[in-house]
């Protein structure tokens, strides 16, 4: 996990930029090889308040509000993406996905139509299960 800023510190504008961020998960994934990474934005609250007036609550996932989505060969056979989604084919045959070339802005209502799309491609490709809180 990278991080640019955390609950007490927002993140730099100045660093928080596409070409710099898809680069970097790039990097990562080229030297660790994941079979799913993503870049993402996080707010304690995304899935409990509206993240801007009259927005559907986002749902609660591991990718919070997902950027720069990327899923390894594994995983990419048969997606169909969204045409509002851009993507692009990785050297080791994965398939990046793009909310926004420009810095992700969740009170954006494009940006965050995009992120839910990405947000619902990793949950299905991955399998992802949320972890309940009821006691056993």
């Amino acid at each position: 996990m990278a991080e640019a800023g955390d609950v007490l510190v927002a993140p730099d504008p100045a660093i928080v930029k596409y070409p710099l961020f898809r680069a970097a998960l790039l990097a990562i994934n080229a030297i660790w090889q994941q079979p799913w990474a993503c870049v993402q934005a996080f707010r304690l609250d995304y899935d409990k308040a509206p993240l801007y007036p009259g927005a559907a609550l986002f749902p609660y996932s591991l990718y919070h509000i997902p950027w720069i989505a990327y899923l390894g060969p594994s995983l990419r056979d048969g997606i169909v993406s969204s045409p509002d989604i851009k993507t692009e084919s990785t050297l080791d045959g994965g398939i990046l996905m793009v909310a926004a070339e420009d810095r992700l802005d969740p009170s954006n209502p494009e940006h965050l139509q995009r992120a839910r799309v990405l947000a619902e491609t990793l949950i299905a490709r991955t399998g992802y299960q949320k972890r309940s809180t009821a006691p056993a």
